[in-house]
């Protein structure tokens, strides 16, 4: 089983559904309300894997996501990266466009949407929903008389399944709007793939009265000709000033990442896992 966030034909399903067709995994999902049920599900060991987005290129990185896995067990590492494009659609019953009064859809579809939003509905309420196919999901459940009003964004997969038509397809600001999945699983359920490109990611801590603390982390990754495709901070909850760095690099050469523990107030290797599709890192 594998959890995600739902409901079915969100773009967290679509991630797991292409998944689990290329590893050959069993296609029962679980659909869950929140990234919070994705990953307690996966563990109580009610998944066997779980699928979360990670960053987005144009919302940037997804903090629930590298929080949970930052705190996670030592058993716990990414099995596998998948990079979706995501193509946001208008949908309605309205055939009237100017009847549209309200528009739903998760709060990152609303902004990836802004300018077409502002330029097509500028009237129109916007509402979050914690999903976009919950957006359409709700579409349906309307009586009649509601539904010419009301408007969601959502993926292709997500009105053909609902049988809620496109009125306007593409609607996304930008052509280059992809999101970055992770593929969660325990360290003995092994997933044989062979594919050439790997990324190796790690979170660490470092004392904050220390001056030189990041320099001592990246400088050997430097003299390894290790590249750096990704570097973010986090808070560190409950300590002011206090951050979570979280790096992924580019699998060139082997690297003992675990020396860069003794350098750390605290140090995590999150997993060395295939990036698919192969052969683009731009978006990784």
């Amino acid at each position: 089983m594998i959890s995600c966030l739902g409901p079915r034909a969100s773009f967290s399903h679509i991630c797991a559904l292409k998944i689990a067709e290329l590893l050959h995994l069993d296609k029962t999902f679980l659909y869950c309300f929140d990234f919070e049920e994705v990953y307690n599900l996966f563990k109580s060991d009610k998944a066997l894997y779980a699928v979360l987005p990670v960053e987005n290129s144009l919302g940037g990185g997804i903090g629930e996501t590298l929080d949970k896995v930052a705190k996670a067990s030592e058993n716990v590492e990414i099995k596998l990266e998948y990079v979706l494009k995501i193509e946001h659609n208008l949908i309605s019953f309205s055939k009237d466009l100017s009847q549209i009064t309200e528009i739903r859809a998760h709060e990152q579809a609303l902004a990836q949407c802004k300018d077409f939003l502002k330029e097509n509905f500028p009237n129109a309420k916007k509402i979050k929903e914690v999903s976009n196919s919950g957006a359409v999901e709700s579409l349906v459940s309307l009586e009649d008389s509601e539904r010419n009003k009301i408007a969601a964004i959502c993926s292709k997969e997500s009105s053909e399944f609902y049988n809620v038509p496109i009125i306007i397809s593409k609607v996304n600001d930008s052509t280059d709007n992809y999101t970055r999945f992770w593929l969660l699983g325990k360290k003995e359920n092994k997933i044989d793939f062979e594919n050439s490109q790997k990324l190796c990611s790690f979170a660490f801590q470092i004392p904050f009265d220390e001056p030189g603390g990041l320099i001592r982390i990246l400088q050997p990754l430097g003299e390894n000709n290790l590249n750096l495709t990704r570097i973010e901070s986090r808070p560190t909850r409950g300590k002011l000033a206090e951050y979570t760095f979280f790096i992924d690099t580019i699998k060139t050469k082997p690297f003992d990442f675990y020396k860069l523990a003794s350098k750390c107030s605290y140090f995590k290797f999150l997993g060395e896992y295939p990036v698919l599709p192969e052969g683009d890192f731009r978006f990784c």
